[in-house]
């Protein structure tokens, strides 16, 4: 089974390494799957990024990590729940089985 896995933290403030995704890709490969992991931290545009990622890897699943649902700073606290929606969202609609 190819199974992508997705990091949709683009915080920068700082900029924290999927570590968790790492884990399961090496137990995935451990059991003869096939893993890949897009991290879009650094990508200028997430859209793309994931397009680009589900066209070429063509995988049989896709898995989102969620590390936090917000910066949990008092004074300039900021919310991810929306943009990882707009993924999950994303992945639905342009690559999901009924879209095929």
């Amino acid at each position: 089974m190819k199974v992508l896995l997705i990091n949709p933290n683009t915080y920068k403030s700082p900029p924290v390494p999927p570590i968790g995704l790492e884990y399961i890709a090496a137990s995935l490969e451990g059991k003869g799957h096939t893993a890949e992991i897009t991290d879009l931290c650094f990508s200028d545009g997430f859209h793309e990024a994931i397009d680009r990622a589900v066209i070429s890897f063509k995988p049989d699943i896709v898995g989102i990590t969620i590390r936090n649902v917000d910066t949990v700073l008092y004074h300039t606290n900021e919310f991810f729940l929306n943009e990882i929606r707009d993924v999950v969202n994303q992945i639905k609609a342009r690559h999901g089985s009924n879209s095929r």
